[in-house]
Order: C-alpha cells, then structure tokens, then sequence
C-alpha cells in the first residue's frame, strides 16, 4: 500500500514483529517452511510472514498445529523484545485471535487435549449468519475444565515461542535490521541470519 505512510517507529515494531513469527516458525519442529518475511504493508497489515507447505495438507496433526500456534505468537513477543511487555500494540491482537480460534477447535472438535476425543462442538448452519460454533450443552465443571484447556494450551505455546525468542534476540534484531533496509526477506536469507548469530543460551 504506497498509500499508507508508516513512521520510522511503526516500521521497526513491525520489522520485529515479522522478524519473531519468521524465527519461531524456522526454528520450531513441523512447521512449514518461512518463504518470506516482508514489512510492506499490505490490506490492513502492515506486514507479512509468508510459509509454504512442502506438500497440500488435508489434515493436521497435532504437532503441525502446536508449531503453527507458537509461530503466531512470535510477532507479539517480538514487540516485547523490543519494546518491554507495556510497550506492545493492538498488531498482535488478529493473531491472539487466530491462535484461540485454533485452540478452540482442537480442545472442542478434534480431540486434541487432556479432555480425550471427546467431541464438546456443534455447528449450526444459519441461512443469515452462516456457520456458527458453540458448546454443546455441558455441566460448569466441563466448561470450567474447557476453558482450562484453551488457556493452558494458550500459555503453554506462548512461553515456548518466549524462551525461543529471548535465546534469539541477536537474530531477531539483525533481522529486523536488514528488514529496515531491504524491506522484504527470504526464509533462507533469514536461516544464514539465524547461524550467524547462535543462541544465548
């Protein structure tokens, strides 16, 4: 979007943002590989983190799935990285949304959690509304263990991508350095940028 004039701030928490979903991702067992990492706006984002399946996908496993949810967590604990936790913004907040969405499911509909196979989801079909998800009817104490699950879940994922991160910060802030000037990055130009710069810890 030429249209859209970031500042010189907005464009370094985005380089940082973009920079830890492409790290998580490539560095994170089963997911698909990162084909680039741009930070040209683009609809309303002002950035992307593009991967690539190696083959079409018709079902997903769980580990597949848990590889997903840490690399949507990446953008947000880029931005704590750079800018300390009360210093992150409203750009995380689609992917916070995607990440509980996907857990929903799992935990609800495909059996991919401690509660077992147990399906807890119903959809129903509205001819105005289209397609809607919600519980079944179910006892406080399932719906409590539910939402246990979600969140569970939800912060398991977060501080793996976390610990991830904060042993990768030299990565992240080359990175995000090289996004500042060439804009748009390979997930191979990333990876060099990743064995250039070993882990903390």
């Amino acid at each position: 979007r030429k249209s859209l004039v970031m500042s010189d701030r907005e464009k370094e928490k985005t380089a940082y943002h973009e920079g830890g979903h492409a790290i998580v991702a490539l560095l994170t067992p089963g997911s698909d590989p990162v084909d680039r990492c741009s930070i040209i706006p683009r609809g309303q984002a002002l950035g992307v983190t593009m991967s690539i399946p190696d083959e079409d996908k018709h079902s997903y496993s769980k580990k597949y799935l848990h590889a997903m949810l840490a690399s949507m967590m990446g953008g947000r604990i880029g931005e704590e990285i750079l800018n300390g936790v009360d210093g992150v913004t409203t750009g995380a907040g689609n992917d916070s949304e995607k990440a509980t969405e996907l857990i929903w499911n799992m935990v609800c509909r495909w059996g991919m959690s401690k509660l077992g196979l147990i399906t807890f989801a119903e959809t129903e079909q509205n001819p105005y509304l289209g397609t809607s998800r919600q519980l079944r009817s179910c006892s406080p104490t399932t719906q409590e263990k539910i939402d246990a699950e979600i969140i569970g879940i939800f912060n398991e994922r977060y501080e793996y991508a976390k610990e991830l991160l904060d042993r990768h910060k030299d990565a992240l802030r080359e990175t995000a350095k090289a996004l500042l000037v060439q804009e748009t990055l390979t997930g191979d130009e990333i990876k060099a940028i990743i064995v250039k710069n070993p882990p903390s810890r």
